[in-house]
C-alpha cells in the first residue's frame, strides 16, 4: 500500500512539473492561443505608439499573395481616426532581411501613418512610398518568420501632401500573421 501511494505520489508530481514548465513558455503560449504577447509600438513624433490588437481578424500582420507582408495596426479599433500604422512589403517579401521603404524602395514598399477619416475627408497621411511623390524613407528590419509569428523593428519619415514630416522611430512589432 505504501509502495502504491508513493508512485502515485512520485506520478503527480512529475505531471505537475511538467505541466508547470510549459506554462511559461511563449511558444507554447502562442500555439495555444494566448495573444497576451503580441504587439506593434512606436514613436511617432517623439509620442508613444501602441497598437489596439484586440480585434486580430481586421487589423494585425497579413500575407495576401506570396512574397508579400502587409502590417496595419489602430492604436484604437473603436477609432481608428486616432492613428494608424501601416507598413507593406509589395516586392520581394522573404522572410527575415532590411527592407527600404519610400525613396530607394525595391518595387512599392511603403510604410504610413494616418490620422482622421477618409469618409469626412479629414484624413492626413504622413508617408514613406514612392508613389504619391512622397520624400520619404525608411527600413523595415524582419527578424524572425517563423510558426505563422512575424517580428521586427521598423523607422521611417512620413511625409505629407503638405509636406510636413513625422518621425516615426523606435518601432517594433510581434505579430500573428493571418493568412488571406
Amino acid at each position: 500500500m505504501k509502495a502504491t501511494f508513493l508512485k502515485f505520489n512520485l506520478l503527480f508530481l512529475s505531471v505537475f512539473l511538467l505541466l508547470n514548465s510549459c506554462g511559461t513558455n511563449s511558444d507554447v503560449d502562442d500555439l495555444i492561443g494566448d495573444n497576451t504577447n503580441f504587439y506593434l509600438t512606436a514613436k511617432v513624433g517623439g509620442n508613444n505608439f501602441s497598437a489596439d490588437l484586440s480585434d486580430p481578424a481586421t487589423w494585425g500582420a497579413f500575407k495576401y499573395h506570396t512574397g508579400t507582408l502587409t502590417i496595419s495596426v489602430p492604436d484604437d479599433v473603436a477609432n481608428v481616426g486616432n492613428g494608424t500604422m501601416m507598413i507593406n512589403i509589395l516586392s520581394g517579401y522573404t522572410g527575415t532581411g532590411t527592407y527600404t521603404v519610400g525613396v530607394g524602395a525595391t518595387g512599392n514598399n511603403y510604410a504610413r501613418y494616418t490620422t482622421g477619416s477618409m469618409s469626412t475627408g479629414n484624413m492626413n497621411s504622413w508617408n514613406a512610398e514612392t508613389s504619391h511623390n512622397s520624400t520619404g524613407t525608411g527600413t523595415v528590419t524582419v527578424t524572425s518568420d517563423a510558426n505563422n509569428i512575424v517580428e521586427g523593428t521598423f523607422s521611417f519619415t512620413g511625409v505629407s501632401s503638405d509636406t510636413t514630416s513625422k518621425q516615426i522611430t523606435e518601432g517594433k512589432f510581434r505579430l500573428k500573421i493571418s493568412q488571406q
